[in-house]
């Protein structure tokens, strides 16, 4: 397109049209530690990308991920010494120069974990990814089975036969597995496909 007098004329490019975020989770929550996952796309150098993290009722703490360039960047943070059955809010925030653009804001939960265990210490939880159960053999004092998303909203809670889940009702993601029984509380991540 051309002005008045021939010369070309620049559409003004903002700095919100050059970055997107595609995703934004959180990936694990173990204990007191968590991983937050983002998808970063941005046609700029130089970003400085920080994760902020609130709990309910604090103070905001920032925890810094680095530089990125330009492209597509997988964001990972792993976040250590977090509170036992604390709800968490976080987001990225990414600057340059003086211009600042943040993620969606998601909320997770930790809880407490007495142990952890996998197939290696005697139990098994198969298949996965699952389709339409879910099956935990080798534990046999479970009394309870119950199914997180992402969110850490609970969407399945089994207590009659804690042993066989249901999944066949649920959209494909990845959820949080915590398995109680006596003396036990253990965690697993489980792929619903």
């Amino acid at each position: 397109m051309y002005g008045d007098n021939g010369n070309i004329l620049r559409s003004r490019i903002t700095f919100y049209d050059q970055i997107k975020f595609s995703s934004i989770e959180v990936t694990d929550i173990r204990n007191t530690k968590a991983t937050i996952s983002g998808e970063l796309l941005s046609s700029i150098d130089d970003l400085n990308v920080i994760l902020e993290l609130r709990k309910l009722d604090s103070n905001l703490v920032e925890v810094e991920y680095g530089k990125v360039n330009a492209g597509n960047e997988s964001l990972e943070l792993l976040l250590s010494n977090l509170e036992e059955n604390s709800t968490y809010n976080c987001r990225f925030k990414v600057q340059a120069l003086d211009e600042v653009i943040y993620s969606d804001q998601i909320t997770f939960t930790t809880s407490p974990i007495l142990s952890f265990q996998d197939k290696r210490d005697g139990f098994i939880i198969y298949p996965s990814p699952a389709k339409n159960y879910i099956q935990i053999k080798g534990i046999s004092s479970l009394s309870e089975s119950v199914l997180f998303n992402m969110n850490g909203q609970i969407v399945k809670k089994e207590s009659v036969n804690p042993n066989f889940i249901d999944v066949s009702g649920l959209s494909p993601g990845t959820y949080i597995l915590r398995l109680n029984g006596q003396d036990l509380q253990i965690f697993k991540r489980i792929i619903k496909r």
